[in-house]
């Protein structure tokens, strides 16, 4: 299926969803801030990465990314989160890397309900991604959908669960913004300094195959979790 016939497809799909509300649920996780424009300062705060498979029925077999999205804007000067970008980096370099860009907009809450159920996805869909408008000293949180978009003119299917391996990965996401109007975005620049690391295991795996919605292993703090467990004495106050 190429990225063209998709694409029309979920604009489709995500016309005949029903608006549900603007707000998605905070999942904790990778807080980080993103500071570089004049004028428009918005903060941005990432929340944990999640795999499932895509909110359709017609991409049901193809991975998406979810990525919780918060950003305050403290300045007093209106501006546009316009896009963002998500590389998909296989450590062992054993795949080649893979661009994830956002799709929709989605009520987290109600996809894991319906995944859980078995239900059509599909419903979680509040609108297709567009431009995210912030005026002054505001702030807004989205749930996005990210799904893989090959180059154009490489034949290359969209990346399905079935693609994906166990072993250690990468993410590393990029945002254009920019002052008002809407349309001076700025280049696509790196939302953070670090990547986040995080590993995928069979168990994981099978999991987003199933339909369910996985968080993946945060290498940082497992690494964390591990030193602690072999270093703090017991009764130790601290």
């Amino acid at each position: 299926m190429s990225w063209t016939s998709v694409k029309k497809a979920l604009t489709i799909i995500a016309a005949l969803a029903a608006l549900a509300s603007a707000g998605a649920a905070w999942i904790g996780g990778y807080p980080q801030i993103y500071k570089w424009l004049e004028g428009f300062n918005p903060h941005l705060t990432i929340g944990s990465i999640a795999f499932a498979k895509a909110p359709t029925k017609i991409t049901s077999n193809k991975m998406a990314i979810f990525l919780n999205v918060r950003s305050s804007n403290s300045s007093d000067k209106g501006g546009c989160l316009s896009d963002f970008a998500i590389r998909l980096r296989d450590i062992s370099g054993s795949q080649a890397d893979k661009w994830f860009f956002p799709v929709f907009f989605v009520d987290i809450n109600k996809f894991v309900e319906q995944a859980r159920t078995g239900a059509d996805t599909s419903a979680s869909i509040e609108g297709s991604f567009s431009t995210i408008y912030m005026s002054a000293a505001s702030s807004v949180e989205r749930e996005i959908a990210f799904m893989h978009r090959p180059p154009t003119g490489e034949v290359k299917d969209i990346m399905a669960v079935e693609s994906l391996i166990p072993g250690s990965y990468q993410v590393e996401l990029l945002l254009s913004a920019g002052g008002l109007p809407c349309g001076n975005a700025a280049n696509y620049k790196r939302a953070f300094d670090t990547p986040i690391d995080f590993k995928l295991n069979e168990n994981l795996i099978g999991e987003v195959k199933k339909g369910s919605l996985v968080h993946p292993a945060d290498v940082d703090l497992d690494q964390r979790r591990e030193t602690l467990m072999r270093t703090w004495t017991k009764g130790e106050k601290r």
